[in-house]
């Protein structure tokens, strides 16, 4: 009973092992984030929406932008501050076809907050789906 107990545990524990060799690499995560954060502060639209998924292609235009991030979060935050966004690992899920995954930030007008991206995976890559910026609570 005991060897099959050992050989169990070993073989759920290889198979969990192999399940989050799946998991996304929150670094190149962070990575394109940081290329978003940078068309946001540059207000340059194209590069803003570069990497987001087909499937929500209706709103990657120039009046979502301005709605949500030009009249929106900059009005309130200001500019990014490069090289500050920290993935936080509460909360974020990185394994499968839907990410949800949270960074950590300093704006301009704020110093701390708190980025929700939702992510998609299309063509083997990790998509923009959704970009969430709010102030810490």
């Amino acid at each position: 009973m005991t060897r099959f107990l050992t050989a169990l545990t070993a073989v759920l524990g290889l198979g969990l092992g192999i399940a989050r060799a799946d998991d996304a690499d929150p670094k190149k995560l962070e990575e394109q984030m940081e290329k978003i954060l940078e068309a946001y502060n540059k207000d340059d639209v194209k590069s803003f929406y570069t990497g987001w998924a087909k499937s929500v292609e209706a709103i990657t235009t120039e009046q979502v932008y301005d709605a949500l991030y030009k009249k929106g979060a900059k009005k309130e935050l200001g500019t990014y501050k490069a090289k500050t966004l920290k993935f936080r690992k509460e909360g974020s899920l990185l394994t499968g076809d839907f990410l949800v995954v949270y960074f950590e930030w300093e704006f301009e007008k704020e110093k701390s907050g708190l980025i929700g991206v939702n992510f998609a995976k299309e063509d083997g890559k990790y998509k923009l789906m959704q970009v969430q910026l709010s102030k810490k609570k």
